[in-house]
């Protein structure tokens, strides 16, 4: 058998080689030479772009509400945290995206690749010869050449398409790759560490579930992980690559799973979204405001969902993945006499909180709304005045989301509650699926909160004017909500963002959702995703077919997983990067539309759209004016105030005051 070429001998013969060479199909000749100024030129630019980007908006930062709606942050400490949270964030994104661009640099411009690659066969040629001629790896070797002959000799791939792979290059590609993923798992450690630190301080990760030591142990077990469980997938991958039409498969085998999981959405989103618990057709309790409490798993927090036990009446349980289980119930129910709201432990039956008052059970049923009022003990001690359990009527949102779908012929099979708040504070909605499986999710954090200050209109009246709005982020992406006091930062999470939901803002945040169902979306995200991904699969299998990238980087011939390294970390970043610059601006369009969808329903659906959007932006400690430019880069949904401003000018339209109502009635009349 032919030995593979040194590639470090091959790169001083290649010094004086830089002919031109053919770039597809025998056409457009350019030189490697120029092919790799290219490739890195593109890398180069779009990485300065971005860092400059993210520079100049750190030295501009105000987080301030377009003039007019100043009143929408609740104090000025607000503001300050929001500027605060933003330059953390971009800070380390910064520091962890030029760090990564050096090492991709380093090893890209010098034979790094290649002397590793020579290192890697070397070694791999060592093993396989321990024991000389009758060693067992010898044996083995022989044993597994044999069959792979045996197997591909004469069969259709050889005799079809010419296609034979190159085994030992693909073995020794798949641990190329999962030693290079391992090194760039460890450079962003410390980055996710960081993170992870910015967002305990903010109060977004649950800490009563995940703290820093469980965060550690999990990015430890992560990068063992990769080096145990990457190489066989690189190698599949590598040996689908290896064939010149191989990238075609993958491509037609990413549509259409995405097609068919988009049409059997409802089958498919208990496990995609851990959406275990339908959205409840009965009133639901919401813990707000209370103390954290010991159990036997630790502490824990009260402010969960409580849902209806079937099996018992006056009974609600919590039925999320967060630590241990709580029981909300009224002993009436079983004695036939006045008591108070208590909640137990589920484990173990014990009361950690009660209500001051009694209640009387009567008729089959319990009342929650005057539970919602009455103050509650402890631990034997008084809780606050803030601490409740609230209440929330399920049936009126169910029904009145699937009635509005109803009259709008727009499929919906199943609603959820998605339980996010055991791992963060970030809430959303969303609507996945196409056809008739659509499915809708609400996170648990859009109901848990303070709602003693649901109103977030001004004081004074403001100026009628028509600034911006923030949309709800769509399926892959979540939207966040922070509860932050005056008296300091929060050392444990309580699961109580700022401010939730009210109904109306449900519905309208809803609404805009199915919008882009009634403008079927996600059926053009399809199209789109089809056409986008077959060019970035496309010049992926070129990247490992070429052969003049190969003399590019230094190679007399491709060499499949040094080709996948350099599009995984040089090329496909760029081409992706140009590719979002526009899908963005397409989808930054469609969330307008949406939100327009939403607005035209009624006044009371816009304002609560621009109500919910304001409190997402606020709890969450974003900039509700980025800069254009910013946007533009980085964002597919517009900033609050170019949201709002859309909203706006739809209410102008369709909602004048009634003063203006009236005199443009009486022009018409004349």
């Amino acid at each position: 058998m032919k030995s593979e070429s040194d590639p470090l001998k091959d790169m001083e013969a290649l010094k004086h080689d830089d002919e031109p060479m053919p770039l597809f199909m025998g056409k457009w000749s350019v030189s490697p030479k120029t092919i790799f100024r290219v490739i890195l030129g593109f890398y180069v630019a779009f990485f300065a772009i971005h860092r400059i980007a993210d520079c100049m908006y750190l030295m501009t930062v105000d987080a301030r509400f377009p003039e007019g709606l100043g009143y929408l942050y609740p104090s000025e400490h607000e503001r300050q945290q929001s500027i605060a949270y933003t330059r953390e964030t971009i800070f380390a994104s910064m520091c962890s995206q030029t760090v990564t661009f050096i090492t991709v640099l380093l090893l890209l411009c010098t034979t790094a690749l290649a002397v590793f690659d020579d290192c890697l066969r070397s070694c791999i040629s060592k093993v396989c010869n321990l024991g000389g001629d009758g060693g067992p790896f010898q044996v083995m070797g022989k044993c597994l050449g044999g069959c792979t002959t045996w197997a591909f000799k004469g069969c259709w791939m050889r005799c079809c398409c010419g296609w034979m792979p190159n085994w030992g290059r693909l073995f020794r590609g798949a641990i190329f790759l999962t030693l290079i993923s391992a090194l760039f798992y460890l450079i962003h450690v410390p980055f996710k560490l960081w993170n992870f630190d910015i967002n305990v301080r903010f109060g977004f990760i649950n800490t009563l579930t995940i703290t820093q030591a469980m965060y550690q142990s999990s990015l430890y077990h992560g990068f063992f992980g990769v080096l145990k469980s990457s190489a066989p997938q690189f190698f599949l991958y590598l040996l689908v690559l290896s064939n010149r039409f191989g990238w075609v498969l993958m491509w037609a085998g990413l549509i259409t799973m995405s097609v068919v999981a988009q049409y059997n959405m409802g089958a498919l989103a208990p496990q995609l979204f851990n959406a275990k618990n339908p959205f409840p057709n009965t009133e639901f309790g919401v813990g707000r405001d209370m103390p954290l409490v010991n159990s036997v798993f630790g502490p824990m927090s009260l402010n969960r969902l409580y849902f209806e036990d079937p099996e018992k009446k006056a009974h609600l349980i919590t039925q999320d993945l967060s630590k241990g289980a709580w029981e909300l119930s009224l002993p009436a129910a079983d004695t036939g006499k006045e008591s108070p709201w208590v909640i137990k432990g589920q484990r173990d039956g014990k009361t950690v909180a009660e209500t001051q008052a009694e209640f009387s059970f009567h008729d089959n049923h319990h009342d929650l709304e005057k539970l919602d009022r009455q103050s509650w003990r402890v631990g034997g001690e008084p809780a606050g005045l803030d601490a409740r359990v609230g209440s929330r009527k399920g049936k009126q949102l169910r029904d009145e989301l699937f009635g509005f779908a109803k009259e709008r012929d727009i499929g919906v099979g199943q609603v959820y509650m998605i339980d996010g708040s055991h791992q963060d504070a970030r809430a959303n909605a969303f609507v996945a699926g196409a056809g008739k499986e659509r499915v809708i999710g609400l996170y648990d954090t859009l109901f848990l909160g303070d709602t003693k200050s649901q109103s977030v209109e001004p004081e004074e009246n403001p100026p009628s004017s028509a600034e911006g709005g923030l949309s709800i982020f769509a399926l892959s992406e979540k939207m966040q909500a922070v509860d932050m006091s005056e008296e300091g930062e929060h050392e444990v999470w309580h699961s109580t963002p700022t401010q939730a939901m009210s109904d109306d803002e449900i519905m309208a945040i809803l609404a805009h959702e199915l919008g882009h169902a009634a403008m079927h979306d996600v059926e053009q995200n399809m199209i789109v995703q089809a056409v986008t991904s077959f060019m970035t699969f496309g010049t992926l299998g070129w990247m490992v077919q070429s052969p003049l990238l190969a003399m590019s980087m230094g190679l007399l011939a491709p060499i499949g997983h040094i080709a996948v390294f350099a599009y995984e970390h040089a090329v496909g970043p760029s081409l992706d990067m140009s590719i979002k610059f526009v899908t963005d601006g397409i989808t930054r369009r469609k969330e307008y539309v949406a939100d327009a969808y939403a607005a035209k329903v009624s006044e009371t659906y816009a304002t609560g759209l621009q109500t919910a959007l304001a409190k997402l932006v606020v709890n969450s400690n974003q900039d509700p004016d980025e800069p254009w430019f910013y946007e533009a880069l980085h964002a597919d949904h517009p900033t609050l105030a170019n949201r709002w401003a859309n909203i706006a000018k739809v209410k102008k339209e369709l909602y004048p005051p009634k003063e203006e109502a009236v005199a443009k009635e009486t022009v018409e009349q004349k």
